[in-house]
C-alpha cells in the first residue's frame, strides 16, 4: 500500500501500521510533485474523504484509467458511478471500504471499471469545467 500526501490521520495510521506489523507492506511518501508515477503504480484509487466538496485528484486519477473508492461525504460522489467506475461508501464504513477493495483483488474487475473511469473523466476536460463554472457564478451573481 502507498499512501501519498499528508493528512490529520496520518500518525494514528502509521501506529496501526506498526501495531499490525505490516511496516514492510505499507509506506508512507508524504506529498508528492509529480504523481503522475504513482497513479501509474497503482491498480485503484482510494479516497475516503470525510469531507472534500472537490476532489480534482480523484478526476486525475480517473483520467489515468483508475477505478475509485471514495465516500458520500466527498464531491466526487457526483461522477462516481456505483459498481461502473468504482464505489462510493460512507467515509466511516470501513468494512464497505474494504469489501470494495477486496473486489478488486479480481484483475477483470480492474480491467473492466478502469476503461469507465477514463471515459468519464474526459467529460470532465478543461474547457468544460471552466464553463460549468462560469455558469454557476453567472447564476449566483443574478
Amino acid at each position: 500500500l502507498l499512501i501519498v500526501g499528508k493528512g490529520k490521520q496520518q500518525r494514528n495510521l502509521e501506529k496501526k501500521v506498526e501495531k499490525y506489523k505490516i511496516n514492510d507492506r505499507v509506506l508512507f511518501l508524504g506529498k508528492q510533485r509529480d504523481v503522475q508515477k504513482f497513479y501509474g503504480l497503482s491498480d485503484v484509487f482510494v479516497l475516503p474523504s470525510l469531507y472534500d466538496p472537490g476532489p480534482n485528484v480523484v478526476l486525475e486519477a480517473m483520467a489515468t484509467g483508475l477505478p475509485v473508492i471514495t465516500s458520500s461525504q466527498c464531491g466526487a460522489k457526483d461522477f462516481v458511478y456505483q459498481g461502473n467506475c468504482g464505489f462510493v461508501h460512507d467515509a466511516l464504513d470501513t468494512k464497505s471500504i474494504q469489501e470494495s477493495m477486496a473486489y478488486f483483488y479480481d484483475m477483470k474487475n480492474i480491467s473492466s471499471m478502469s476503461k469507465k473511469a477514463r471515459e468519464i473523466a474526459e467529460q470532465y476536460n478543461l474547457e468544460k469545467v471552466t464553463q460549468q463554472l462560469e455558469k454557476l457564478y453567472n447564476e449566483l451573481i443574478s
